[in-house]
């Protein structure tokens, strides 16, 4: 499975979330 892919993707979602915030 892709669980490193999925991780770091929603952990940079998150980041530009709460960049942009």
């Amino acid at each position: 499975g892709d669980t490193r892919r999925a991780a770091w993707s929603f952990g940079f979602c998150t980041v530009l979330l709460e960049s942009e915030s």
